[in-house]
């Protein structure tokens, strides 16, 4: 019998794997992997700069990526090249959301944003070239220049209004690039479907995804005209299914059952909750998408459907 001695050595390749997904797991987690050594700080740092939450109104973003925290001095790490999704819901001053131009300007890998209908607003304007009307601030840089594809979530608005068809221009040259760059669109909020016909100005939307909180707020009969849309290739309608209010999820199922039979663009699903930072956040740090949770939702339901046709 061969005699051990000392504790068994993981293999550094499966340490590094390890290390790699509690990284990926929270921000918390980041910090506390910061800590062990030098070189597991090399491992956590793009992942806790990978996501940028802006809770704090009054932060200078300019100032945070350009000296953040947490990166020794003696590193070469640059904090703003790993910035790939940003949280920003920020409203009121003018001084506050400039922050969403500072994280555009730095952050060229960017490629979901959760904005706020002012901070979207600052960022087309501060995009179109030349600007349409004067302006505080431009975005300066290749930022404006780069071709990289967004994911952006509407956040606090009512209605379509944010899409800002105004500053729309036919010829590209003239128009913010973000009407072409923009993919993917998920609208956390709103009061009803209608004033939808602005978003035919985003050349590239693919997929695009509604609120759902009852039918007599959100008929599901009005989602058709979201369907004329050329581009789209991916539909979901996102509800909260509450057991007291069972008869309104029912009416979205039949619409969604009827839909399905020409167009397989439609898929719903049910999510935790309105509010879905939390959501946003664990799909930003490895979670499943959106669109994958609605393909997986819409697939089950319609295999139970066809089961219990055939009883």
């Amino acid at each position: 019998m061969v005699k051990r001695t000392g504790s068994a050595r993981l293999p550094v390749e499966l340490v590094n794997i390890i290390f790699v997904l509690a990284a990926q797991s929270s921000r918390h987690a980041c910090l506390d992997l910061c800590l062990v050594a030098s070189w597991a700080r090399q491992i956590a740092l793009p992942h806790l700069f990978c996501t940028l939450v802006a809770k704090d109104h009054g932060v200078k973003f300019q100032k945070y990526l350009a000296d953040p925290p947490y990166v020794p001095i003696n590193t070469r790490i640059n904090a703003a090249s790993l910035v790939k999704n940003v949280w920003m819901p920020l409203e009121g001053h003018p001084a506050t959301t400039d922050s969403v131009l500072d994280v555009f300007e730095n952050c060229h890998n960017l490629m979901h944003m959760a904005l706020s209908i002012h901070c979207f607003f600052k960022l087309i304007r501060a995009t179109s070239p030349p600007p349409l009307e004067p302006v505080e601030r431009t975005v300066s840089g290749p930022a404006p220049e780069c071709d990289r594809d967004i994911h952006l979530t509407m956040l606090c608005a009512t209605s379509f209004r944010w899409a800002f068809p105004e500053y729309w221009r036919p010829n590209f040259l003239h128009r913010s690039p973000l009407y072409d760059r923009i993919t993917h669109i998920r609208v956390e909020t709103l009061s009803s479907y209608r004033t939808r016909y602005d978003l035919r100005h985003f050349s590239r939307l693919s997929h695009l995804s509604v609120p759902y909180y009852n039918s007599i707020q959100h008929i599901a009969e009005q989602l058709d005209d979201f369907l004329e849309l050329r581009s789209l290739e991916m539909f979901v309608v996102a509800g909260v299914r509450k057991p007291f209010q069972e008869a309104h999820w029912r009416r979205l199922e039949k619409w969604v059952l009827a839909q399905r039979r020409e167009d397989k663009r439609v898929f719903f699903v049910e999510v935790p909750a309105m509010d879905i930072q939390v959501e946003w956040e664990r799909e930003m740090r490895g979670g499943e998408s959106i669109w994958e949770r609605a393909i997986h939702y819409t697939t089950q339901w319609e295999a139970r459907q066809r089961a219990e046709a055939a009883l």
